[in-house]
């Protein structure tokens, strides 16, 4: 799966694909409060029902704080896919270091100091490609699925400052 290029060519359009959604919820949300605080704050509807106003405002900032959290989640999963390519890259490179060793082992005499440095070498890019892997599997799918946590909840907040908005309205327009 972390080998597959593809498999992280499409795990990257589906995390720009949630940063688009992100970036609108929080558009959406910064401009509900904008809109809010300068022409719908002022309207009788919210006035008149003291605890519809609150809601609104506070339902908007969790949807726009949300937002931003998981944006600066998606920034980290980012980061993480980045390593793992690099993880790849070295591990690809390895193969062209077996004809490298090979070569030297023809030209050097002192073969033994030359298969030496190659296990050395070997062992430490796979210790330090464990590494990354088990960091990797530790943090990515935890952050991932926090981030789709936020995104819902971004959602859902600003649908339901907009429903606390018309209840209302509703409620002020039926009220004596």
């Amino acid at each position: 799966m972390i080998g597959d290029r593809e498999h992280l060519q499409h795990q990257l359009e589906a995390m720009k694909m949630s940063q688009a959604t992100l970036q609108q919820l929080m558009t959406l949300s910064a401009g509900g409060l904008a809109l809010f605080f300068s022409f719908i704050g002022k309207a009788p509807f919210v006035l008149a029902i003291q605890f519809f106003g609150p809601a609104v405002v506070t339902a908007w900032i969790i949807s726009l704080s949300t937002a931003a959290y998981a944006h600066r989640l998606h920034a980290e999963l980012f980061l993480s896919l980045a390593r793992i390519v690099g993880v790849n890259r070295e591990i690809d490179a390895l193969g062209d270091f077996a004809n490298e060793v090979a070569s030297e082992l023809k030209i050097n005499p002192n073969s033994a100091g030359v298969v030496e440095r190659a296990k050395v070498k070997i062992e430490s890019t796979r210790n330090w490609a464990r590494a990354e892997l088990n960091d990797f599997d530790k943090s990515f799918f935890i952050k991932q699925s926090r981030a789709l946590r936020l995104i819902r909840v971004s959602l859902f907040m600003l649908v339901f400052g907009f429903v606390q908005l018309g209840i209302g309205y509703v409620v002020s327009s039926f009220a004596p």
